[in-house]
């Protein structure tokens, strides 16, 4: 039945922004738990590890990061609502709606 498959769809389509929203949050975190200073700081130690680690961020560098994260934030929920009208109202016939549930995750990584 068409009717169940578009609730699948709904279901998945959920759950994936979902993720999208965890990754979000958790990318979030990492920028409040930085130290503030005037300066970004940056350290690196190539005989421990080879990783260049971010351990402050200056105030302008914040800001501007939670303004990105308001923006994908702002993103990812536009296109989940634009997502759920599509699969509702779109779709006619079991193809379209396979095709839809294929396509959907696609627009989602774009964003």
């Amino acid at each position: 039945n068409a009717g169940n498959l578009v609730l699948v769809g709904l279901a998945l389509w959920g759950l994936m922004v979902f993720s999208k929203l965890l990754r979000l949050w958790a990318s979030l975190r990492g920028v409040m738990c930085l130290q503030v200073g005037p300066t970004t700081i940056l350290s690196w130690n190539p005989r421990e590890d080879r990783e260049i680690r971010l351990t402050a961020l200056s105030r302008g560098r914040r800001a501007w990061a939670y303004t990105m994260h308001g923006v994908r934030l702002a993103l990812t929920l536009t296109v989940w609502i634009a997502g759920n009208f599509y699969l509702v109202y779109a779709p006619k016939n079991f193809g379209d709606i396979l095709l839809s549930m294929l396509w959907l995750p696609r627009v989602l990584d774009i964003s």
